[in-house]
């Protein structure tokens, strides 16, 4: 998912056809003509609109559905729909789109439905209340908190047929934006994995550096820009909106559409050829047998890195299921529960929006270090840097436990900008290097393995979490347990003897 999806991280593999030994050697051989900046942009500009999308659901959805009435530990089982996502959709639309004869191109048809679905899905989720009281709902009942009882109804029905029956769940407008929530992951995973491997398809091996650059600037500045928007009171700035999650998700469906326009103009692609689609189907190893061969030849240090990602992924996701309505209800004391207007659903609001205001400083340090890590790491080593993030990642989810002050919350995220600038390109261009070295004709195989390091991690937590909130009640508990899983992914990190190859500053 969440939170973007890994990088591009090596240049001449895509994940999406790691079931072809053919075809992965097959795009490291054909070097072809240099891909226009055009090109290069339009894909950027495409993934932009997509980081987007994701920064405005980590900093909204929470709040979204805590207004609603789902309680606060079954809101970390609403975003499974990410990890989920993540691990169905991409490999699907990764099979289909290599054998897709389209004159079109292979990518940007599934890109275009992907994006149309999302921007529906969106503009369902933002007007989720509204769409809630057409179908029953009403503003004394609408807050189903997963107890049933004579005064919980499911509100559809009533509509329907006219006699109310019990609830055990939700009423309409909570069911609507989980559904809502669930599909608009499905669809922009559906678009990412072709928007990233548009670039295998248009640049050849010697630009993919300078391509993967093109990637990195549009993902930085679509985590920047969504949760800069959503720091900013968008209801008092577009007054015909009826609250800030209306307004957000509006501006998002309109970014993300915009960015696909772009995507599918500049970034030209040329149709698979007959030749081409052959060598695919006629490859002797399907899928599963490829898995299992990764698997098994995959060398210790692999294994390694794999496991501490897992940790540092557990952390991430701790901080992106709670962290902004955690400043609004916790740091702040204000509550999402409460009527609008209220003096304490004001500050809930308010602090929800200085925490996205975190995440913006977050994407900003992640800029400037990034353009640091290399250096860094030719100083002090490979694992030096690593191993200082994860070490920050750690300390200062940890700390949590002690933060009074709303402007110490938003320091906090803007410094894990650190750790978020390692995570987006470190492990990856590790795992690129020893792939490469050890199985190039299997690295795209390793890249889908690789990538449940995070979508594994995020299932956990989404299960784990709602426990811890449903025993203490406290948001503050879950972000220390993520601190304390960073803590284990470091002590990993530090005593392991991990052998690095040297890695190619391409990030």
């Amino acid at each position: 998912m969440v939170g973007g999806g890994a990088p591009t991280p090596i240049p001449n593999y895509d994940p999406s056809l790691a079931e072809s030994d053919d075809a992965v050697k097959g795009l490291a051989e054909d070097e072809g003509p240099l891909a226009p900046k055009s090109s290069l942009f339009g894909v950027a500009v495409g993934l932009l609109g997509m980081q987007f999308a994701w920064s405005v659901q980590i900093g909204y959805v929470t709040k979204a559905l805590l207004e609603l009435g789902v309680s606060r530990q079954f809101v970390a089982l609403a975003w499974l729909a990410g990890p989920i996502a993540g691990i169905v959709m991409q490999p699907i639309v990764g099979w289909y789109s290599d054998r897709n004869t389209s004159r079109f191109g292979r990518r940007r048809p599934f890109i275009v439905v992907g994006v149309i679905l999302a921007v529906f899905m969106m503009i369902i989720f933002g007007f989720g209340d509204k769409i809630g009281k057409i179908l029953g709902d009403t503003d004394d009942h609408k807050r189903g908190k997963l107890t049933a009882g004579p005064t919980r109804r499911v509100y559809f029905g009533q509509a329907l047929s006219g006699v109310p029956f019990p609830m055990f769940f939700f009423g309409s407008a909570i069911i609507v934006s989980v559904t809502a929530f669930w599909f608009l992951d499905f669809a922009i995973n559906a678009a990412q994995g072709p928007v990233r491997t548009l670039l295998v398809d248009i640049a050849p091996p010697s630009q993919q550096a300078e391509g993967n650059s093109y990637l990195a600037l549009g993902t930085s500045l679509g985590n920047f820009l969504g949760s800069l928007m959503g720091s900013l009171d968008l209801k008092k700035v577009f007054s015909f909106f009826h609250n800030d999650v209306s307004a957000i998700y509006t501006l998002g469906a309109f970014v993300l559409l915009a960015s696909a326009v772009v995507c599918v103009i500049f970034a030209r692609e040329t149709p698979a050829t007959a030749e081409e689609i052959e060598v695919i189907q006629n490859s002797t190893e399907n899928g599963f047998s490829a898995l299992r061969r990764a698997c098994a030849e995959a060398p210790s240090a692999y294994w390694k890195i794999y496991g501490i990602n897992c940790f540092t992924w557990f952390a991430w996701f701790t901080l992106f299921i709670y962290g902004t309505s955690w400043v609004g209800a916790e740091v702040m004391g204000g509550s999402e529960s409460a009527e609008e207007g209220t003096e304490s659903r004001t500050i809930y609001d308010d602090g929800v929006r200085l925490g996205n205001l975190g995440f913006s400083l977050q994407s900003v340090v992640s800029i400037v270090y990034s353009i640091m890590l290399n250096f860094l790491m030719s100083r002090f080593g490979k694992l030096g840097p690593y191993i200082f993030s994860q070490i920050v990642q750690a300390v200062i989810l940890s700390c949590c436990l002690f933060v009074k002050k709303a402007v110490t919350a938003i320091v906090m995220f803007g410094v894990l900008g650190i750790c978020w600038a390692n995570s987006m390109a470190v492990p990856w261009a590790i795992v690129g290097e020893i792939t490469g070295k050890n199985a190039p004709e299997l690295a795209g195989m390793y890249i889908t393995i690789f990538n449940s390091s995070q979508a594994f991690p995020e299932v956990l937590v989404s299960i784990v979490a709602q426990w811890i909130v449903r025993a203490t009640g406290s948001q503050t508990i879950v972000l220390v347990m993520g601190g304390g899983v960073a803590t284990l992914g470091a002590l990993v990190l530090c005593i392991a003897q991990i052998d690095l190859p040297v890695m190619d500053p391409y990030f």
